[in-house]
């Protein structure tokens, strides 16, 4: 199950189910866990080629909304622990040392 938040910055979550039985490797679960932040840098780097992106030059709202993209990504690889629970650099950080 997934739901879609209607907030850019809504504190999006990735749970794991092993309710089918079957066990991840460490690989496929961080891949899993890392998913929302390719994505979102996938998107980032071709908004930023398809736009002419120049940093830190703000001209129009897509320029704003790729810069907040690559910073989402720099701060959820962030291993840290909030009041909506762990970063997804935590939890992939916890899974590589278990």
């Amino acid at each position: 199950m997934f739901r879609i938040r209607s907030a850019y910055f809504a504190f999006g979550l990735v749970k794991l189910n092993h309710s089918n039985g079957k066990k991840m490797t460490k690989a496929q679960t961080c891949l899993y866990l890392l998913g929302g932040i390719i994505s979102n840098l996938l998107i980032a780097i071709l908004l930023d080629i398809l736009t002419g992106y120049e940093f830190f030059t703000f001209r129009n709202y897509m320029d704003s909304f790729i810069f907040l993209s690559y910073l989402q990504v720099i701060i959820n690889l962030i291993p840290l622990t909030a009041t909506h629970g762990e970063s997804d650099g935590k939890k992939v950080l916890q899974e590589l040392q278990s």
